[in-house]
């Protein structure tokens, strides 16, 4: 989510300020503890031949280029649609931004019923377009695992990269100067729960399960994904990955850290076939983003 980069950003830059943050530092040392853990974690499942993350196999997709895009006008499509349709029946005496909120929160649940409905219509299975719960206590771990291995890194990247390029989102701006329970709440449900389920959908599992099976195909590949090799599926992870970023560009330098979020979430999502470990590890992740900024908020006022 591009809005937690500049939350990120403030929980590093505040250590920095007058006033000695004991807070922040106990919640950067105990990130940064868990990331060196799961690092060498890592390591020491490489070092003994094992997978990162468990393979299992699963099928190639079936939908096409075509279909791809499709999903991604569906998606685009009914957001922006959805914002103009309640614009239009509001008056102007009324504030757009939380409009706008609610207006994104319900187009962009609709657009991933109607995104899957459409590809169910074009011969998907649920479980080819990665919706299976069957193993969601494994998933669930590896959702823990992941944010213990990233919130450190892309906190300091984050900080880093502000340095540099400014960071600026409508919404936490909005967040900040209207702090009461209902606009938390619709932030939460929005960072948390929709955009995660509709951002991991179409970019790890349609657009990137298209292109695990393309390359799949042109390399030879027979049987059943993931491909073996370490050197195999790493470019379809690289391209949905950046384009998930540069979904984000415009928002500064956030795009660098969410490809590379998106990476990590990528190759889970190559690895099983099954996207509940990257929607809760996107969603924990944008949730700690969240926090921060309310107790930011609590701090300053």
């Amino acid at each position: 989510m591009a809005s937690g980069s500049k939350t990120r950003r403030e929980a590093i830059m505040s250590a920095t300020e007058g006033t000695f943050d004991f807070g922040t530092l106990l919640v950067g040392t105990v990130a940064v503890s868990l990331s060196v853990s799961m690092v060498l974690l890592i390591l020491k499942r490489l070092l003994r031949g094992q997978n990162v993350v468990a393979a299992v196999s699963h099928s190639p997709v079936s939908w096409s280029g075509t279909d791809v895009c499709v999903a991604f006008m569906i998606m685009i499509g009914m957001q922006l649609g959805g914002v103009v349709l309640i614009r239009s029946f509001v008056g102007p005496s009324i504030e757009t931004r939380p409009v706008d909120l609610a207006a994104s929160i319900c187009s962009t649940a609709c657009a991933v019923v109607c995104t899957i409905g459409f590809f169910l219509k074009r011969g998907a299975t649920l479980s080819m377009l990665g919706l299976s719960l069957l193993h969601w206590r494994q998933d669930a771990w590896r959702a823990i695992a992941g944010l213990a291995l990233v919130v450190a890194p892309l906190l300091t990247l984050a900080g880093v990269l502000d340095s540099f390029v400014p960071y600026h989102h409508p919404i936490i701006d909005f967040l900040k100067a209207h702090q009461d329970a209902t606009v938390t709440a619709m932030i939460v449900l929005s960072a948390v729960v929709v955009v995660p389920i509709a951002e991991e959908l179409l970019f790890r599992r349609i657009l990137q399960g298209w292109l695990e099976t393309r390359e799949a195909q042109r390399s030879g590949w027979e049987g059943p994904l993931p491909m073996t090799s370490y050197s195999k599926g790493w470019g379809s992870i690289a391209v949905a990955s950046l384009c998930f970023g540069l979904a984000h560009y415009g928002q500064g330098a956030a795009w660098i850290p969410l490809t590379l979020f998106g990476m990590v979430l990528g190759w889970s999502v190559s690895q099983t076939g099954r996207l509940f470990s990257a929607i809760l590890l996107h969603g924990a992740f944008n949730c700690v983003s969240v926090v921060i900024c309310l107790l930011q908020n609590n701090q300053a006022s």
